[in-house]
């Protein structure tokens, strides 16, 4: 009987990376398919795993709120409206992805001008 060395099975699908961004690992497997029989060369084990990096991708930096803008006129002179001001969220590093600004909006509205309104006199009255 003639020596039969060992043989591998085709490589598996690549596992799911753990993370998107960031940088982890997964790997690929493979089984013995034919064993080693009468002398023959024995499989390997590091043969059956394979590594590789993924996800390497930047995760980016949390963007910034910028300064607030001056509040705007009030919506009505009386009877009670509303000025507002609003922001924007900035990169902080333009070579990098940016994520969302921390909770906090980007327009604030407070009331204004909640004085009634004068009655209007009419001349000759």
């Amino acid at each position: 009987s003639q020596p039969v060395n060992c043989q591998l099975s085709a490589w598996s699908d690549w596992s799911t990376c753990p993370v998107t961004c960031g940088g982890s690992t997964r790997s690929r497997t493979r089984e013995v398919a034919v064993k080693a029989t009468v002398g023959g060369v024995d499989c390997v084990e590091s043969d059956k795993v394979e590594m590789e990096a993924c996800g390497t991708g930047d995760c980016g930096v949390q963007g910034r709120w910028a300064q607030w803008t001056d509040w705007t006129s009030c919506s009505v002179t009386c009877g009670g409206g509303f000025k507002k001001r609003e922001r924007s969220c900035v990169s902080q590093n333009a070579s990098r992805p940016m994520l969302p600004c921390p909770a906090g909006g980007s327009e604030m509205a407070v009331a204004c001008h909640h004085f009634p309104c004068s009655p209007r006199r009419e001349f000759g009255d």
